[in-house]
């Protein structure tokens, strides 16, 4: 059977092996008085270790592979970062001669229920790797200032996307704001499309025509490419009239990134999302300053407390009739944007202004705000894992993409606990919420 490194260095750094008696393959006793620490740039996997080799004591550094032979493969012999290791621990000896440094073989003394576990949790079929153990909603409310952690880092790394886009609009949050909405109207299956929309229009020129919503509607849909038909009702076919003149004089050029209407119920159809940003435009003005004003998630949804044009009362594609209903967005709607969205903006404007109060009214709002449903938060729910608010909603998906996603089990926390505890049961188990 063999393994990876990163579970070796794993061992090697917990020292999750029979410590007893330890020979190298060369037959020379072994005693490890300090097996190092990991580094994390260039060059041998562990520095500043101590180890008594036939009672000679050696200070130096420990390279780790899953064979000898993997030395020579990446070309350590020719590297003068890897002439001070004192011992090439690998997982089997593959090779009889190895100059060097003494060899310690790990095959024969790690526990094999430590493989076992690490072999669970590295399929890739689980959408959460450590479900398959027990004791999932403990290791989650001992690490709970973790998923706290993970949430920070992904609402800076969030920030740091918009003061990137913010660049690129010269330091224009108004234009800013109104290109991240955009893309958030869009929602899974179009916001790459509503992103290239929002800069296929200068921002001024809505600006320009913001009093004017039947405009706004033409510019948006026009550039969307969703006007060049036949249309049977009047609206569509005014809006194509005023878009081909506007498009024409200033010089306007369509998406050419698709619009899709399939599989969507119809409050998300694109018509709509589309008529609810000109309706946002048209009713209100320097969102910045509303972002800054507001003094808890309440104030931001009153952003969405506005009429859409008098044709989507009973329309949400053109030329088909409905029955007649508001069409504001939602409230899960809105709250998908209050996180994906206004907070990672207020934050990203907390962290240029210098200011904690805004970066601290963005957590806040997620404090305030349900958590989310969806797949991934479902199946953490599935296995008594229950978030209490949107912080660790957010905190747990943080997890699930840079962790579950990419099977790194040994570098998170819980997977780390899992495979550290001598036994786990999957039986007994009552939901916990995360926060109790």
């Amino acid at each position: 059977m063999q393994i990876k490194e990163d579970l070796l260095q794993f061992i090697w750094e917990k020292k999750y092996f029979d410590t007893t008696s330890l020979k190298t393959v060369c037959g020379k006793t072994v005693i490890i008085k300090c097996q190092g620490t990991r580094n994390l740039d260039q060059g041998p996997d562990f520095l500043n270790a101590r180890i008594l080799i036939d009672q000679t004591e050696w200070a130096g550094t420990i390279e780790l592979h899953t064979t000898t032979r993997e030395w020579g493969r990446h070309g350590h012999h020719n590297d003068l970062n890897y002439k001070n290791v004192i011992l090439h621990v690998v997982w089997k000896n593959d090779q009889d001669l190895f100059l060097q440094s003494p060899v310690l073989e790990l095959y024969n003394i790690v526990d094999p229920q430590l493989i076992d576990k690490y072999l669970t949790l590295s399929q890739k079929h689980l959408v959460i790797p450590c479900s398959s153990f027990g004791l999932l909603p403990e290791y989650f409310i001992e690490e709970k200032k973790w998923v706290s952690e993970l949430l920070l880092n992904r609402v800076f790394r969030k920030s740091d996307e918009i003061i990137s886009e913010l660049k690129l609009n010269q330091g224009n949050w108004d234009a800013l704001i109104w290109t991240i909405l955009c893309k958030n109207f869009g929602y899974r299956v179009n916001s790459s499309s509503f992103y290239y929309l929002s800069k296929s229009i200068p921002f001024q020129l809505l600006k320009k025509y913001r009093d004017n919503i039947f405009i706004l509607e033409a510019l948006l849909m026009g550039q969307a490419g969703m006007l060049h038909q036949n249309w049977k009702d009047e609206y569509p076919r005014d809006l194509l009239r005023i878009y081909l003149r506007f498009k024409k004089l200033y010089g306007l050029k369509e998406i050419l990134h698709p619009i899709y209407f399939l599989r969507m119920r119809p409050a998300n159809f694109p018509t709509i999302r589309l008529a609810q940003l000109a309706g946002l435009l048209h009713h209100k003005d320097r969102l910045l300053d509303i972002f800054k004003n507001a003094d808890n998630f309440k104030d931001v949804e009153f952003l969405f407390s506005y009429k859409l044009s008098e044709y989507w009362v009973n329309h949400y594609r053109f030329d088909k009739s409905s029955p007649p209903s508001e069409k504001k967005p939602g409230k899960s709607f809105i709250q998908n944007l209050i996180i994906n969205s206004f907070v990672p903006i207020l934050y990203a404007y907390g962290r240029t202004m210098g200011s904690v109060k805004y970066k601290e009214t963005a957590l806040g709002w997620l404090r305030e705000l349900n958590p989310e449903s969806n797949s991934i938060i479902s199946e953490f729910e599935s296995h008594n894992v229950f978030p209490f608010d949107a912080s660790e909603s957010q905190g747990l998906l943080e997890l699930h993409k840079y962790y579950c996603d990419n099977a790194k089990c040994i570098d998170c926390r819980i997977g780390n606990k899992i495979l550290s505890s001598p036994n786990n049961s999957s039986t007994g188990l009552m939901p916990i919420v995360i926060n109790s």
